[in-house]
C-alpha cells in the first residue's frame, strides 16, 4: 500500500512539473515545483517515514522515483537555463540531492516554513546576477 501511495505522489509531482513547464517565468515555475514538494511532504508528515522506508526497501521503487523526480527537475531547470535566468553549472541531480537534504533536515514541530524559506534561498542562489 505504501508503495502505491509513494508512486502516486511522485506521479502527481511529475504532472505538476509538466504543467509548470509552460509557465511564463521559468524561475518561478522551478520554485513553485520545489515548494510543492515541501508542502506535499508536510501533508504526509505522519506517513513520511513509512513512505521513505517503502522507497528505501525497494530498489525498483527508488530507481523509479529518482529517475522521474530528476527528470522533472531537468525539465524545469533546463528551461530556466535556456532563458538565461539561472546558472548553468548546476545539475538536476544536485538540485534533487538538495531537496532531499531539506526533507531530512526536518526538525520537530512545524518545519514547513523553514523548509520553504530554504527553497527560496536556494533558488535565489541559482539565479544569474
Amino acid at each position: 500500500m505504501f508503495e502505491a501511495v509513494y508512486r502516486h505522489e511522485v506521479d502527481l509531482l511529475i504532472d505538476l512539473a509538466e504543467q509548470l513547464g509552460g509557465e511564463t517565468d521559468p524561475v518561478d515555475a522551478l520554485k513553485r515545483w520545489l515548494q510543492a514538494n515541501v508542502r506535499l511532504a508536510a501533508t504526509k508528515k505522519g506517513m513520511i517515514q513509512a513512505l521513505q522506508l517503502a522507497a528505501a526497501g525497494s530498489s525498483e521503487l527508488k530507481a523509479y522515483s529518482s529517475e522521474r523526480m530528476v527528470g522533472a527537475i531537468r525539465l524545469l531547470l533546463e528551461r530556466a537555463v535556456r532563458a538565461g535566468k539561472v546558472r548553468d553549472d548546476v545539475q538536476p541531480e544536485d538540485l534533487f540531492r538538495t531537496l532531499i537534504g531539506i526533507f531530512y533536515s526536518q526538525g520537530p514541530g512545524d518545519w514547513q516554513p523553514t523548509a520553504l524559506r530554504m527553497v527560496d534561498i536556494f533558488v535565489d542562489g541559482l539565479q544569474k546576477r
